[in-house]
């Protein structure tokens, strides 16, 4: 009889960790890595699908992919290989914006999550801001973005540290441009109650 039941419980968690193994390629969804199309909707039918099937990794291959708001979902590795970028969209119309509470200004994101667990960012891939279609002029740190600002809203550039101290994975395992100093037209990843 135990011998059973240790197999039934083997079986079980080997079935558990083949679901997590999961693997949903954003290439399969629609993704375009041109650089030119927004691939928003297709990363995130990749996210979605690898969350209703219980989770995986989110797989982005390399090229240039182009993004405004993404949401991860609890249990969702997003794994950028070497050589692929997710690039912020330059239409500020393709963020969703999020409004801190306390502050009253809206965060633009990339990546956005919230109220979910054992959600990471892995891989050598890259995520870039891309603030210069925002900023005004050649000095970065003393630019205004030229998307336009209305009372309670603002672009917020993000510092790379404030984006660490939210997520330490982010720092470690992505390697993110624009996002050093005060450089990104949005916050990269916009983290709450995770």
């Amino acid at each position: 009889m135990g011998f059973y039941l240790r197999n039934l419980l083997l079986m079980l968690c080997l079935c558990g960790t083949s679901a997590l193994a999961q693997t949903f390629n954003i290439r399969e969804y629609g993704a375009l890595n041109d650089g030119k199309t927004v691939c928003t909707a297709a990363i995130q039918k990749a996210v979605d699908a690898c969350y209703q099937n219980g989770g995986g990794r989110v797989y982005v291959p390399a090229g240039q992919f182009i993004t405004g708001t993404v949401h991860l979902k609890s249990n969702v590795n997003l794994c950028l290989e070497s050589g692929a970028v997710l690039l912020g969209s330059p239409n500020l119309q393709d963020y969703e914006s999020y409004t801190k509470a306390g502050y009253g200004i809206n965060y633009y994101g990339i990546l956005y999550t919230a109220d979910a667990e054992n959600v990471s960012i892995s891989g050598s891939g890259a995520i870039d801001g891309n603030n210069k279609v925002f900023l005004t002029s050649a000095t970065p740190k003393r630019s205004t973005p030229t998307a336009p600002a209305s009372p309670g809203k603002k672009i917020i550039t993000a510092m790379w540290k404030q984006v660490s101290a939210m997520a330490p994975w982010c720092r470690r395992t992505v390697r993110a441009r624009w996002l050093s100093s005060a450089t990104a037209n949005t916050c990269s990843c916009v983290i709450f109650r995770c």
